[in-house]
């Protein structure tokens, strides 16, 4: 569908408002932030000149109104701005019929992960919880366990990895329990247990995880989760203390999203065994033109669940209690996925 919106005359995808969000939302998703602004003007100007309809509002992706606030909702929440993003995700709720469950769900997304950019990690826990239960019922594993991801994120903040390790348990028991066709949806679980594995200093289980996720989310279509994978990797091998191997995985994620030059000084970063640089925001978030690696920060300790070392399938582990990380770094990639 990229290729295909990507090949059609410019003047006609402007001149079409639905066709100028296909092409954002294709863009979000490949990580072409950049695009994403310019083509929801263009929607924005089209649909200014066209006819209103009277009747009844168009359902999901054809409702161009709610849309375009939707829309820019999700590409304030990628720049880690809460207020815009809460402000848009607003504007789309009067465009929106009752029973349209599909654009409910992006707004209430939204809002979610914008509580959790506030430092509302129990609101955003809650709401995040109530995402995921509701997708589970649409039968549909991707957004459920992005869902659950975030929700284990939210968890962490408060200190409690092992709640934050049962989400993320449970829900790729209930992505397994659907079938094959959820298969490349685990890696985002996958990579949630590595993360909070990690945490925990469980870092064989952690390595397991992660290559796990590195594997099935390159599957996925979306772009972040490919970076989020290989960044949780690369933490996990410098954990290890083997910074070479943090390095190929940086340069995996530089080769994927990043401009050379930041890449580099990222690589070089891991070359000294030094940490990546922390961040403030609890992003991995995809600004401009690339995405940049911004970890979470530190969190406190909480009661450790046990830990899950078997890839491809949630099993207990007699390895539990949470202690210091080897490598002394504590925070991992977070999230606000497309």
């Amino acid at each position: 569908m990229d290729r295909w919106l990507a090949a059609l005359p410019a003047e006609l995808v402007h001149a079409r408002p639905r066709l100028s969000l296909a092409r954002a939302i294709w863009a979000l998703i490949g990580g072409r932030v950049d695009e994403v602004e310019p083509l929801l003007a263009h929607a924005e100007d089209a649909y200014a000149a066209s006819e209103r309809s009277t009747g009844a509002p168009a359902s999901g992706h054809a409702n161009v109104p709610a849309m375009l606030a939707i829309l820019h909702a999700e590409l304030a929440r990628q720049h880690g701005d809460a207020h815009r993003t809460i402000a848009f995700a607003q504007r789309a709720l009067p465009q929106i019929a009752e029973d349209d469950r599909l654009l409910r769900y992006l707004i209430g997304w939204n809002l979610a992960v914008a509580m959790l950019l506030q430092g509302r990690a129990g609101d955003a826990e809650q709401a995040l919880a109530d995402v995921a239960a509701d997708r589970w019922t649409a039968g549909e594993p991707y957004n459920a366990l992005r869902a659950c991801y975030t929700r284990s994120q939210a968890q962490r903040a408060q200190g409690r990895l092992g709640a934050a390790l049962a989400t993320c348990r449970q829900g790729l028991e209930r992505a397994v329990a659907a079938g094959p066709p959820a298969l490349p949806a685990w890696g985002v679980v996958h990579v949630g247990l590595a993360e909070i594995l990690r945490e925990q200093d469980e870092l064989e289980a952690a390595l397991d995880h992660a290559s796990e996720g590195v594997e099935l989310c390159r599957q996925l279509g979306y772009a972040q989760w490919q970076v989020t994978s290989l960044a949780a990797l690369a933490w996990i091998r410098q954990a290890r203390g083997d910074p070479a191997g943090a390095l190929v995985g940086l340069c995996q994620v530089g080769a994927r999203a990043c401009p050379r030059g930041r890449s580099q000084r990222g690589a070089g970063r891991l070359q000294t065994g030094q940490a990546p640089a922390q961040h403030p925001s609890s992003t991995c978030n995809a600004s401009s033109s690339c995405h940049t690696l911004r970890p979470t920060p530190p969190v406190s300790g909480g009661a450790a669940a046990p830990g899950s070392g078997t890839r491809g399938r949630p099993t207990p582990s007699s390895r539990g209690g949470a202690s210091p990380s080897r490598s002394g770094l504590r925070s991992g990639p977070a999230p606000a996925h497309p």
